[in-house]
């Protein structure tokens, strides 16, 4: 593959840059990148070599050529700002082959909010993830404490049900896995399989739907107990995704967003639904503000 790079935008423009069958990605952030944070580049696959980075403009990274020895290569933020599109195009070189991939800050601030899917200042503060589905715009906001995890999704149009996953994986090696679905009325409930059937079970949360001139808004208070084995803390990563099936069917899937590999899509990936769509270990944390 081949690309001639005339400029580095801020839209997205995601290829599939493959090395020898592997993937190579750059790493969304956990925190913003003005705090000077560790950055990586990911390689899904068996492959080992050198790539060349070139950050957002008005940026200053180091190295800017990295070397592949295993399953990633850090970099460091040295001078970076933020941007209300939350989007910041890398130039990535491997092997000849040029692409620019666009990379997020997938972060949850600390905080604690009334659910009534009204505004409240408290969102203003939180780190959006915006994008579209067959033109069809939506946002995905999220803070946690010590008690809760608090989701606020927007969408263009009317929605049916929320799914999502939180994941975590322990210096063992063992997976934690909970998955979710929060429909129109409110209900949330706890997903599993269960000798190959899925089993609903309810749980305890808070979720309040508004649909106004075209929009809707989805506001869910999850109790941190309900996502047994995983800890929410400020510099604490995770995994997380999510499905909006809106009113009229359509799964707008926030993993077309956040920069994943393609072996990340499966049509297993879901419980109760079989198409190809990304799986919910796509990297997230938590920060103390974005301040």
């Amino acid at each position: 593959m081949s690309v001639k790079l005339t400029s580095v935008v801020t839209v997205f423009f995601l290829l599939l840059l493959v090395a020898q069958g592997a993937e190579v990605k750059v790493r969304n952030f956990t925190v913003n990148p003005s705090t000077g944070p560790l950055g990586a580049v990911d390689v899904f696959g068996d492959w080992k070599g050198e790539v060349s980075l070139i950050p957002p403009a008005g940026w200053t990274i180091e190295p800017t050529a990295l070397k592949i020895e295993g399953s990633h290569a850090p970099f460091r933020v040295v001078k970076a700002a933020e941007n209300q599109s939350n989007s910041y195009p890398f130039v990535i070189e491997v092997e000849g082959k040029v692409e620019t991939q666009a990379v997020s800050v997938a972060s949850a601030p600390y905080g604690k909010l009334v659910i009534d899917a009204k505004p409240d200042p408290l969102w203003k503060d939180a780190i959006p993830l915006e994008w579209q589905t067959a033109g069809k715009k939506s946002v995905l906001r999220m803070f946690w404490n010590e008690d809760n995890l608090y989701l606020a999704v927007e969408l263009e149009g009317g929605l049916k049900a929320l799914q999502y996953g939180f994941g975590f994986i322990k210096k063992n090696g063992t997976k934690i896995y909970h998955e979710f679905e929060t429909d129109a009325l409110g209900k949330t409930h706890h997903l599993s399989l269960e000798e190959g059937k899925m089993v609903k079970r309810p749980v305890g949360a808070k979720s309040v739907s508004l649909t106004d001139a075209g929009k809707t808004c989805c506001e869910i208070e999850l109790p941190i107990e309900v996502v047994e084995g995983i800890r929410f803390d400020a510099g604490r990563e995770f995994y997380f995704s999510l499905l909006v099936t809106d009113s009229e069917g359509m799964i707008r899937d926030l993993g077309e967003r956040m920069n994943r590999p393609a072996s990340a899509k499966r049509k297993d990936a879901w419980l109760g639904i079989q198409k190809e769509l990304y799986d919910a270990w796509g990297i997230f944390g938590c920060c103390s503000s974005i301040h």
